[in-house]
């Protein structure tokens, strides 16, 4: 019986599992999750794991989340003799687990400075830099000369080292020029791996075109769909923010918050989405139920307005994590 694997292509755990399967030539039975669909959040799934996250595996009826726990899990029940976790060997293990358990430390690195930018749109809080030199810092110490992240031999921290860095790609890795050591085993140990590029080959690729995606931004198609239900003429000036041009001069000039979206009209300068999206119903439709003048009825609009950016900050927090 295959072990069944609920997964999301995206996501660097699911990967790293997944590749474990793999290297252990276990028969699976890959389960696509469609997050956004909050497919994960169906009662189905929440009997399988109360924590509504992939990866989640189902092994003979036994249901496991978190990757690094389930990884553990494949290799002391199906290669138990294999250098890939030792369990025979307590100190071996012992370094593995906290190798492992570290990985985590990295994870939260890349998500602080990579993926909230991708995500969010947002620039790393210096502090986000600072922790993620530190971190990687560290993490260069430990490979040091060694073959491996544990050592001389392969193991799953290895495996879920080089799905946590996947993410990076997005700057073709450059990140990794001021880390010798971890650079040079990430490329080298990939190369190893037979399954490495079946299981990531496409990540690079999606990650670029999250980041240069012109219409990724939802307050930015908010302001946009609201002009366009108002037949407002737009000129529309697509921001690259993976190039930097939201950070350039003359644009700070405009937003100092360096956000989009922004609009220019009649020479008011106005940023934040609901902010616009009021100002253009004020000023172009003052009479239209779109965004209604009675108090009230406005007062119930502005509720779910503001309510609205919990859900989206909530739902960035699902993709980013």
């Amino acid at each position: 019986m295959p072990i069944d694997l609920y997964f999301a292509e995206l996501s660097p755990p699911a990967r790293a599992v997944l590749m474990t399967l793999k290297h252990l030539k276990l028969d699976v039975n890959v389960i696509n999750m469609d997050l956004q669909k909050q497919e994960q959040l169906s009662p189905e799934f929440l009997k399988l794991n109360p924590q509504h996250a992939v990866p989640t595996i189902v092994d003979e009826g036994f249901a496991l989340g978190e990757s690094r726990a389930i990884m553990q899990y494949l290799v002391s029940k199906y290669a138990p003799n294999s250098a890939l976790y030792p369990t025979h060997d307590l100190k071996k293990r012992a370094n593995v687990d906290r190798l492992l358990y570290y990985d985590m430390s990295i994870w939260y690195a890349i998500r602080d400075v990579v993926m909230m930018k991708l995500f969010r749109g947002d620039d790393p809080h210096p502090n986000a830099v600072k922790n993620f030199h530190n971190n990687f810092t560290v993490l260069n110490n430990f490979i040091g000369d060694n073959k491996y992240v544990a050592g001389n031999e392969l193991t799953i921290a290895d495996i879920s080292y080089l799905a946590t860095l996947t993410p990076l790609s997005i700057k073709d890795y450059e990140q990794l020029d001021d880390f010798p050591n971890v650079k040079n085993w990430f490329f080298r140990v990939q190369k190893e791996l037979p399954y490495f590029e079946e299981v990531n080959g496409k990540i690079p690729q999606l990650f670029k075109q999250l980041a240069a995606a012109k219409n990724l931004s939802p307050p930015c198609r908010a302001v946009l769909m609201t002009a366009k239900h108002l037949n407002i003429d737009v000129n529309i000036k697509n921001i690259d923010m993976a190039k930097g041009e939201h950070m350039t001069p003359e644009y700070l000039k405009l937003n100092p918050t360096h956000k989009v979206p922004t609009i220019v009209d009649d020479e008011l300068v106005l940023f934040e989405s609901r902010a616009i999206m009021q100002y253009l119903c004020n000023k172009y439709a003052p009479n239209d139920s779109l965004y209604p003048s009675d108090p009230k009825q406005r007062a119930l609009v502005d509720r779910w307005l503001n309510t609205d950016l919990s859900y989206f900050l909530a739902a960035a927090d699902v993709l980013v994590c």
